[in-house]
């Protein structure tokens, strides 16, 4: 897996200490497209998550937090230092005479929008992997508002072909601190704007 990042902010590839407070941000396994998201006409949700799967020539995919534009939804509750995300996904794809591309990107609102993960193909070749995406976002803190984008593309030559399938099992993020404190009874409402 290659990973990259907007501007060289280094990923911190960490699971929260266990001395440390934590409390949820988003939790879903896409069976549905989730409130206050977007998603093109090439993504379906249900038992696998969100799944993009096509054989076109050419194609795009968008998913990603906000009804239009990309929008920071999310609230991070004040003692965040940094919040964790989880991406559980299967990728299955191949192209002869053409290129596909993936990217994942993650946004706050006190550091715009960074690209956390991508992968591509470009000329002719295939990807088959399942894994899980886990990174520690440490630029993002508590009062920041976060949102985050899936976008994938491709095209290829009449005389060429292409086959995608891939599957965005779930994401939760994940927020963690030692001073982190959460009231259960009002946390659901500050979620999402």
């Amino acid at each position: 897996m290659r990973m990259m990042a907007a501007a060289a902010v280094a990923l911190l590839l960490v699971e929260p200490g266990p001395a440390r407070a934590d409390g949820v941000i988003l939790d879903t396994d896409f069976g549905q497209l989730p409130e206050g998201w977007y998603a093109s006409t090439a993504w379906s949700f249900g038992d696998e998550g969100a799944v993009v799967q096509t054989t076109m020539h050419i194609w795009d995919a968008l998913l990603f937090t906000g009804e239009g534009p990309r929008e920071m939804i999310y609230f991070v509750p004040d003692g965040t230092d940094s919040v964790v995300v989880r991406i559980p996904y299967s990728l299955d794809a191949s192209v002869v005479d053409g290129t596909v591309d993936f990217f994942i990107e993650l946004g706050s609102t006190g550091t715009a929008w960074n690209e956390i993960w991508q992968e591509g193909i470009y000329g002719e070749g295939s990807i088959q992997q399942s894994d899980t995406i886990c990174l520690n976002a440490y630029w993002i803190t508590g009062g920041d508002w976060l949102g985050i984008a899936f976008e994938g593309e491709g095209q290829c030559l009449d005389t060429g072909s292409m086959s995608v399938l891939w599957q965005v099992h779930g994401l939760t993020i994940t927020a963690c601190g030692d001073s982190l404190t959460m009231d259960a009874g009002t946390w659901g409402s500050i979620k999402a704007r």
